[in-house]
């Protein structure tokens, strides 16, 4: 039961991950921006905290709504193409035909294929959900919990750069650890999200870390032109 849970949890890692470098780099480059335009932390640590807030919000139901719409999309094609086998099922098979006869099937092992996948209504409704719409295998993520998990994540990713701003009362004082700190936060984060993908844990980890840098250079410095 222990085992089960934890596998239907890792389907959220996804949701957090981006959550968390989305809330490192979004509210770094935003607090570089304000401690570049002026010299209290104070201010910069206010801006911040909205952000921290504002930002979960923002994630959290955009993260809710596209999970959930993907979710009801699939259902009303796969009720659309269910329909579709009762009310015309030659022309449904017609379709298997055609489909395996681009893909190098002929003759009997054609028909057999064909045979085969219209034997079983939930492959038949599988093979055409997938060869004839496009799509891959339906997310059963709860579009609630994925939402949370990118919240959450985005608040403990966004609360890092912040962390200077409560202990040096001067923002050119407390912007370096910022950035020191969620660089360290974003190449963590790089490295474990390249473990779902071909990249090298390194190079996922440097690509993070490059790109909260470019967002901070950008934004310190259009602070500056902006200085109080």
């Amino acid at each position: 039961m222990e085992k089960a849970h934890l596998i239907d949890e890792k389907k959220y890692i996804g949701d957090a991950i981006l959550g968390l470098n989305d809330g490192l780099v979004s509210n770094l480059a935003l607090i570089a921006g304000v401690a570049g335009a002026v010299a209290q932390s104070k201010i910069v640590l206010i801006a911040g905290i909205a952000e921290v807030l504002a930002g979960a919000i923002s994630m959290m139901s955009s993260n809710y709504l596209s999970t959930k719409s993907n979710s009801e999309l699939y259902d009303k094609e796969l009720e659309r193409e269910k329909q579709e086998i009762l009310d015309m099922p030659e022309v449904e098979r017609q379709e298997i035909r055609d489909i395996y006869a681009k893909k190098g099937f002929k003759g009997k092992d054609l028909e057999r294929v064909v045979e085969v996948i219209t034997s079983d209504e939930e492959i038949w409704l599988r093979v055409m959900m997938e060869e004839e719409l496009g799509f891959g295998k339906v997310s059963d993520k709860n579009p609630g919990k994925a939402a949370g998990y990118t919240g959450l994540a985005f608040v403990l990713g966004a609360i890092i750069p912040v962390i200077p701003f409560m202990i040096f009362a001067l923002s050119a004082q407390a912007l370096p650890y910022a950035i020191t700190f969620t660089a360290i936060a974003l190449f963590i984060g790089g490295a474990t999200k390249s473990k779902f993908t071909v990249k090298k844990w390194y190079v996922g980890g440097f690509e993070m870390v490059a790109i909260g840098i470019f967002a901070t250079a950008l934004t310190y410095n259009l602070g500056l032109l902006f200085q109080i």
